[in-house]
């Protein structure tokens, strides 16, 4: 009797050990996101902002995304209530900073992306933001347990929560000061 009963105590032993190194694997659901778009000249002086000499704050600025075209003149002013999940707009609005920017999105934090946003500016330049979400599913299904999620501005890394995007403005002396009036 006492082996049967050492036997049992073992085989619950062992039971309540492997229960120990089961598949306990930790998850998460990725925050949905935006991309906020800062445009600057040289000096860095917001061109969104009509206080700045030579802005582009009543130019057209258009954003390609997905062969889906938006422009700056018909993004509305952003609100927690337009920014649905999976619904892609441009928008107009201000930072914590009260800095005006552009921001797109809204992305869903769980979808895989890998897609460009081209944007092409008054003076028919462009730039290219390169944006990235992408991850690993927990057996369970019920999360990721890991996340790649980066932007990049014309192929350099974005290492701040705001792309800044640099231009010259047509008037602007390449240093950043106002070309001399004639």
């Amino acid at each position: 009797m006492k082996k049967i009963l050492r036997a049992l105590a073992a085989s619950i032993i062992v039971l309540g050990a492997s229960s120990c190194f089961g598949d306990n694997e930790s998850y998460f659901t990725p925050a949905a996101f935006y991309v906020p778009i800062l445009i600057q000249n040289q000096d860095e002086a917001n061109l969104l902002d009509t206080t700045t000499v030579h802005n582009w704050a009543d130019s057209t600025i258009i954003l390609t995304y997905k062969d889906k075209t938006y422009k700056s003149e018909d993004a509305p002013e952003m609100t927690t209530t337009d920014m649905k999940l999976g619904k892609y707009d441009m928008y107009n609005t201000y930072s914590t900073k009260t800095v005006k920017v552009l921001a797109f999105g809204m992305f869903e934090g769980i979808d895989d992306i890998d897609n460009d946003l081209v944007l092409t500016w008054p003076d028919n330049s462009s730039d290219i933001i390169h944006v990235k979400n992408k991850g690993t599913w927990a057996k369970s299904g019920k999360g990721f347990t890991s996340l790649e999620r980066w932007i990049k501005l014309n192929g350099e890394d974005v290492l701040s929560e705001l792309v800044v995007v640099t231009k010259t403005v047509k008037g602007e002396e390449p240093d950043g000061s106002a070309a001399a009036e004639e």
